[in-house]
C-alpha cells in the first residue's frame, strides 16, 4: 500500500500514511521515537533550505519548490493520478518488490547507479 502520493502535477505531494512516514525517516535518520509530530517540525529545515514547503489548509501535503528532478517528471512514470490520491491504493503498480523476493527490495541491478545520503548533501540542488 502506498504512504505518499502526487496530488498534482507541479511537485505537490500527501503523506497517506503520515505516521508511517515517519517511523521510516526515524530509522532512516537513526531517531527510533520519531513520529509525525517531530517529523513535521524537523520538516522545517527543507523550508529553509527552499526545498519543500507546508502546503496551507491541506493536512500532510507539502510540495517541492526547488527539486527540478521531481518537477521534470513525467506524472504517469511515477504513477500518479492526479487529484486522487485513494485511487492510487487500488491500483497495482510495478514496483521493485517481486514474489521470487518474497516481497523484499530487489538487489541493485549490476551497474546501477545506486545513490546515497552523501550524494544528496553535496548536491546543488
Amino acid at each position: 500500500e502506498h504512504m505518499i502520493c502526487w496530488t498534482s502535477n507541479n511537485g505537490e505531494f500527501k503523506l497517506l500514511q503520515a505516521e508511517e512516514v515517519a517511523r521510516l525517516w526515524g530509522i532512516r535518520k537513526n531517531k527510533p521515537n520519531m513520529n509525525y509530530d517531530k517529523l513535521s517540525r524537523a520538516l522545517r529545515y527543507y523550508y529553509v533550505k527552499n526545498i519543500i514547503k507546508k502546503v496551507n489548509g491541506q493536512k500532510f501535503v507539502y510540495k517541492f519548490v526547488s527539486y527540478p528532478e521531481i518537477l521534470k517528471m513525467d506524472p504517469l512514470t511515477v504513477g500518479r493520478i492526479e487529484g486522487d490520491c485513494e485511487a492510487l491504493n487500488s491500483i497495482e503498480t510495478s514496483s521493485s518488490k517481486d514474489v521470487e523476493y518474497g516481497g523484499k527490495e530487489r538487489p541493485p541491478q549490476p551497474g546501477a547507479k545506486t545513490s546515497s545520503r552523501n550524494d544528496y548533501i553535496h548536491s546543488d540542488s
